[in-house]
C-alpha cells in the first residue's frame, strides 16, 4: 500500500478491515505448447434479443490463407456453424434458445477450428451462456433486469481470502465450496470485493448459476501514473472476464478509495463492454454515473432519497459479528479484534433474529424505493472480521444454511 498499483485490501500493517499482504505469483500458472499460428483469444457476446451469439476469433501469428470455423454445440451436437476470415466477428443463430439464469445455468459448448487452406492448424473449446443483463423500467420503477425480466438479487460480499494462502485458495474444490455455500444460504449473487479471482472461480460461478458483481481492486491513484495504471489494469480485467455469463456488473470505485474521474472511467468501461452494467462509485460516494445508484448501510438498513435515475442497489449492508472460539485468526502478534462497523450477535439464534429483522426491512425498501439488489457483508470471516456466515477456516457455519435460505424467501 506504499505504492499506487491496484492492490485491493492488502496493507503492510494489517488492521481492522485491511488485511495481510501477498507477494509473488498467487494465481494459477500453466505452460502449454501452441502452433506458430493459433487462436490467441475469443470474445463471446450473447445476443438474447436476436437469439444468437457473437464470436470474435483473435489469431496470433501469420494469418495468410487462414480461416476459422465456429460451432455452437449442445449435448455434443452442432446446432450452429459459421466459417470465415478471423477475427470476424461471427454471428451464430441459436435455435430454441435456452437462457442462462441462476435457476437454470444452461451452458452451450463452443468449438473453434483454425485452418490454413485445407489443413487444420489449431482448435480450442470454450462455452457460453445465453443471458442478458440490462437496466429498464417496470411499472415506472428503474430495475435491474436479467433476460428482460426483473430478478431481485440477494447478494453476499466475498473477499476471497484464505488463512493458509491469503489470496490463494488451497484447491479448486475450495473455490467451488465457497460458491456452493453462498447458494445453500439462498444467495443468487456474489459481489467479489477488491479482488480478481483465478478463472476457475468464475468457471464455477458459470456452472453453478451464481451472478457476480466484479469489483476493480483499489489503488491509491495519487498521480497521473497511478491513474493510468489503474485504467490499464481495469481494462485488462474487463477483457479477461468478458466471456463469463456469471459476471453481470462492474464496480469501479468503493467508498472513495482511490477514486478519481468517475464519469470518464465509467464511460471507458461502458465503451469497452456495453453488454454489462456498471456502478461508477459505491458506498457513500455515488457520483450519478453508471447504471445503478449504489449505497452502503451498516448498523441499520436504509436507502437515501434520490432522483428517478438508475436502478437502486444496496451494495453493502449487515456486518453482524459472531466470533467462534478456536476458529479466530491468529498470526504473529495479531489477534482478533472487532472492527468498529460490526454489530455483535451473542449467539446463532440472535444472529438469525437480527438478520431476519433486517431482511424484512430490505423487503420494504424493495417495495417502497424499488430496490433491485441487496448485498450482505459477508460470506466468510476474514482475519479480524468475524462477520461471515462461516469461519475463516471454513470449519464452522454459524447458522443452519436452510434457515438462512428460508429467510431469503421474503425477498423473492
Amino acid at each position: 500500500d506504499s505504492g499506487e498499483q491496484p492492490r485491493g485490501k492488502q496493507v503492510h500493517e494489517p488492521l481492522d478491515i485491511w488485511y495481510t499482504a501477498s507477494t509473488g505469483i498467487w494465481q494459477t500458472v500453466w505452460l502449454e505448447p501452441v502452433p506458430d499460428t493459433r487462436v490467441g483469444g475469443l470474445r463471446i457476446t450473447p445476443d438474447v434479443d436476436n437469439d444468437g451469439v457473437l464470436v470474435a476469433v483473435n489469431v496470433d501469428g501469420s494469418v495468410g490463407e487462414v480461416w476459422a470455423q465456429v460451432s455452437v454445440k449442445q449435448g455434443g451436437r452442432s446446432v450452429a456453424v459459421k466459417s470465415g476470415l478471423p477475427p470476424g466477428p461471427f454471428f451464430l443463430s441459436v435455435p430454441n434458445v435456452i437462457l442462462w439464469s441462476p435457476a437454470n445455468p444452461h451452458l452451450y459448448d463452443l468449438e473453434v477450428k483454425l485452418f490454413r487452406g485445407d489443413t487444420l492448424i489449431d482448435e480450442v473449446d470454450s462455452y457460453f451462456g445465453m443471458r442478458k443483463i440490462s437496466a429498464g423500467t417496470i411499472d415506472g420503477v428503474p430495475r435491474v433486469l436479467l433476460n428482460n425480466e426483473p430478478l431481485f438479487q440477494v447478494g453476499v460480499l466475498d473477499q476471497g481470502y484464505w488463512p493458509d494462502g491469503l489470496y490463494t485458495a488451497p484447491a479448486d474444490e475450495a473455490l467451488r465450496f465457497d460458491i456452493e455455500l453462498a447458494s445453500s444460504l439462498g444467495f443468487n449473487l456474489i459481489r467479489k470485493h477488491m479482488k480478481v479471482e483465478p478463472e476457475r472461480w468464475y468457471y464455477w460461478a458459470d456452472r453453478l448459476g451464481m451472478l457476480v458483481w466484479q469489483d476493480m481492486p483499489m489503488g491509491n491513484n495519487w498521480s497521473d501514473w497511478g491513474q493510468e495504471h489503474y485504467r490499464d489494469e481495469l481494462g485488462r480485467m474487463v477483457r479477461q472476464l468478458h466471456n463469463h455469463p456469471s459476471v453481470i456488473m462492474w464496480v469501479l470505485f468503493n467508498e472513495r478509495w482511490g477514486e478519481f474521474d468517475v464519469a470518464s472511467v465509467t464511460a471507458g468501461v461502458k465503451s469497452l463492454d456495453p453488454s454489462r452494467l456498471v456502478i461508477g462509485a459505491t458506498g457513500y460516494a455515488d457520483e450519478g454515473v453508471g447504471d445503478a445508484i449504489s449505497f452502503h448501510s451498516y448498523n441499520r438498513v436504509e436507502f437515501p432519497e434520490v432522483g428517478t435515475g438508475g436502478a437502486r442497489v444496496l451494495a453493502e449492508w449487515g456486518g453482524l459479528g459472531l466470533p467462534v472460539s478456536a476458529h479466530l485468526w491468529e498470526a504473529d502478534d495479531l489477534r482478533w479484534a472487532e472492527p468498529s462497523y460490526v454489530e455483535s450477535a451473542p449467539s446463532s439464534v440472535a444472529l438469525l433474529q437480527r438478520y431476519e429483522h433486517y431482511v424484512n426491512q430490505i423487503g420494504a425498501l424493495r417495495h417502497n424505493v424499488g430496490l433491485s439488489a441487496a448485498v450482505y457483508s459477508q460470506l466468510t470471516d476474514v482475519e479480524r472480521e468475524a462477520t461471515g456466515w462461516i469461519t475463516y477456516d471454513r470449519q464452522v457455519t454459524k447458522a443452519a444454511p436452510e434457515r438462512v435460505h428460508d429467510i431469503h424467501k421474503l425477498l423473492h
